[in-house]
């Protein structure tokens, strides 16, 4: 039987950074052109995919799923140490969208105009990220992490679900809390 780990190794080799398993058809990897299915896999039936995610997650996640319908997660393997997994329960079975996770990139790496960086030496107020899903919220975010804890001697607190790209204290301290793991909700997180 086939693992996670076979079908995210196929990633590389497709210049893919996110693949989705459903049941009843094959993995699927998204490619400038749309989803295309990956080369040399068959379709899944809903009862394999079921064996191979309870395998993959694991007694607690899985209940987890089932009680919740839905978990991200991070989950790693020697060949992408980080990747973000998502898990819905559909009418034939679970599916899955697994997305390679990288380090957090500079914000000049992101295109993004070197004014964002600004947003960095605010000492007060509120800075909302919106776009929907795919933008690039949560790598804009991150460079921005990254420029506070390079320039500011502050205590920077995350909050997310779930953590995605991690970030090292440089000369600030950067602590991040998973939603579920470290803390039960985002306001308990926030007290």
């Amino acid at each position: 039987m086939t693992n996670l780990a076979h079908f995210v190794s196929k990633l590389d080799t497709v210049g893919a950074s996110e693949l989705l398993l459903g049941p009843g058809r094959p993995p699927l990897y998204r490619s400038a052109s749309g989803l295309l299915p990956l080369p040399g896999e068959s379709a899944i039936a809903g009862a394999e995919l079921q064996t191979l995610v309870e395998g993959w997650f694991g007694p607690d996640r899985w209940a987890h799923l089932h009680s919740r319908r839905v978990l991200s997660c991070v989950l790693g393997f020697p060949s992408h140490p980080r990747l973000r997994v998502r898990a819905t329960l559909a009418w034939l079975g679970p599916t899955l969208q697994v997305r390679v996770l990288d380090a957090p990139l500079a914000l000049t790496e992101l295109q993004l105009p070197a004014a964002l960086a600004g947003l960095a030496d605010l000492t007060s107020g509120l800075v909302i990220v919106t776009g929907p899903a795919g933008s690039g919220k949560t790598n804009a975010l991150a460079s921005l992490v990254q420029v506070v804890a390079e320039r500011r001697r502050r205590h920077i607190v995350t909050l997310e679900n779930p953590v995605e790209l991690l970030h090292h204290s440089r000369i600030s301290s950067v602590s991040q809390r998973e939603i579920g793991v470290h803390c039960s909700s985002f306001s308990i997180g926030v007290r």
